[in-house]
């Protein structure tokens, strides 16, 4: 890639494939312009290509989560560059589930632990899509019972219970003070 004005935001491995995630800033139009080497073909689902002298500028896409560039390479292998939007970039995730790397679109907290994916809202439904094979599939719909979970908070303030402060190493506490001034400018 020589340049794009879209801005970058995480990538996955499929295989030998590559899938770039970007997303259009509202003020600026994604384009991209692509280095001829080792490209064999591309496809765009929602923009215009252009065969350049020493490349491909592609330009005029509608960013949303199926707006896909696939470039397939000299070797047989692919690279996809995905545009969002700039209010799907922040509800991109990107985790690892079971040594594989995932990529997910949705509103809601997403947390990997041990083996599982929860996903944390405010409302007692939530969806989430998957990018697999090239694209984001069908949105899986959650609907569970709203539960209210009590919590105790206790403000504590640094040092609040300390006798004294101790050094960590040694028996001196030195704390190195750095003043700069200004008295000296006559004239800004």
């Amino acid at each position: 890639m020589k340049y794009a004005t879209a801005q970058p935001v995480c990538w996955v491995k499929e295989g030998k494939n590559r899938t770039y995630f970007f997303f259009e800033d509202d003020a600026i139009p994604a384009e991209y312009a692509l280095a001829e080497e080792n490209i064999a073909a591309i496809q765009t689902s929602k923009g215009i290509c252009q065969k350049e002298k020493q490349g491909y500028f592609i330009h005029s896409l509608d960013a949303g989560r199926d707006c896909l560039v696939e470039i397939k390479q000299t070797d047989e292998s692919v690279v996809r560059l995905v545009t969002l939007t700039e209010e799907e970039s922040d509800q991109i995730w990107k985790g690892e589930l079971d040594g594989k790397e995932f990529v997910a679109l949705t509103s809601s907290a997403l947390i990997v632990d041990k083996g599982n994916i929860t996903l944390i809202d405010e409302s007692p439904s939530a969806q989430v899509s998957f990018f697999q094979n090239g694209g984001f599939m069908a949105p899986q719909c959650f609907q569970g019972e709203a539960r209210n979970l009590r919590a105790k908070i206790q403000m504590v303030s640094p040092l609040s219970e300390a006798d004294y402060i101790a050094p960590a190493i040694g028996e001196e506490l030195t704390r190195v003070f750095c003043m700069h001034t200004f008295s000296e400018i006559e004239e800004a």
